[in-house]
């Protein structure tokens, strides 16, 4: 699956959603609904867009951070993602005190290059360390943007999880096969019964002793795209200690320079 993990920039500890191989945009409608699982899953996505939408989307720009709420100011810079969903090109910004990092490179085969205030970094152990950093980001940061789009994924179980569901929340469980980096997570997503609107998620990982806290998803955001409307959480709310994921300063270009791909200079902002 994909990892749900935050790293080390952020400070918000060693929590690690799963990784699976991210995958193309889905071909049309023709998505499994032979149970109520697959109903649900289906639903969740819908209110999203729906394939409908997400299988044209060429480009995905967003910022990942975290904060409390009343900030009136980022407390750390955040990572900028700018994706190409059609080839595959990215570009991923994040500062470290006085340097800004720029990584470009191909989720398909995580072939590119990493720079440090628009050089080159001349360690091959920094370059891929820093492709590697790029690549989970990439894997960790998209599916918290996106997961109701990653639900028919080849490796993902979906079962429906009736004794935790009430008459105005499914409750969906997945499971994955041998596939991402840690395999063994589990996630629960609580999907309101007359939208299907994701209002909150909580995981097990494979390596941790309980499930993680109840996260809510708020600050949702509607964007009109030529191919329909897309619905996007801004905001993730961590139960019981006020700390927010953000996942926010989302856009769908239909174009981009395509500099954006190739220039190590700042382009984020």
């Amino acid at each position: 699956m994909r990892r749900l993990f935050f790293i080390v920039p952020l400070a918000l500890g060693a929590v690690a959603l799963t990784g699976c191989q991210p995958s193309a945009p889905v071909p049309g409608t023709d998505l499994p609904r032979a149970n109520r699982a697959d109903s649900v899953a289906y639903a969740a996505y819908a209110y999203l867009g729906g394939p409908e939408v997400w299988s044209r989307v060429p480009y995905v720009r967003f910022d990942f951070h975290s904060g409390t709420p009343g900030d009136t100011a980022r407390p750390r810079p955040p990572r900028r993602h700018l994706w190409d969903r059609r080839g595959g090109a990215y570009r991923l910004e994040q500062t470290r005190g006085d340097t800004v990092f720029v990584v470009l490179f191909n989720v398909n085969d995580r072939r590119g290059r990493a720079y440090a205030n628009g050089a080159v970094l001349p360690d091959s152990a920094q370059q891929r360390q820093w492709r590697e950093r790029a690549y989970e980001a990439f894997i960790n940061d998209t599916y918290w943007l996106l997961a109701p789009t990653k639900l028919f994924d080849a490796g993902v179980t979906r079962a429906y999880a009736a004794d935790s569901s009430s008459a105005a929340t499914d409750v969906l469980n997945l499971s994955f096969g041998a596939v991402g980096l840690t395999p063994g997570d589990r996630y629960w997503l609580y999907v309101d019964r007359a939208t299907g609107r994701l209002d909150a998620w909580r995981f097990f990982l494979q390596d941790s002793e309980g499930p993680g806290p109840k996260i809510a998803k708020a600050g949702w955001k509607e964007i009109t795209t030529p191919f329909g409307t897309a619905r996007i959480p801004e905001q993730n709310v961590f139960e019981g200690t006020g700390r927010i994921l953000y996942t926010d300063h989302v856009g769908l270009p239909t174009d981009v320079n395509q500099g954006h791909f190739t220039v190590p200079s700042v382009m984020l902002e």
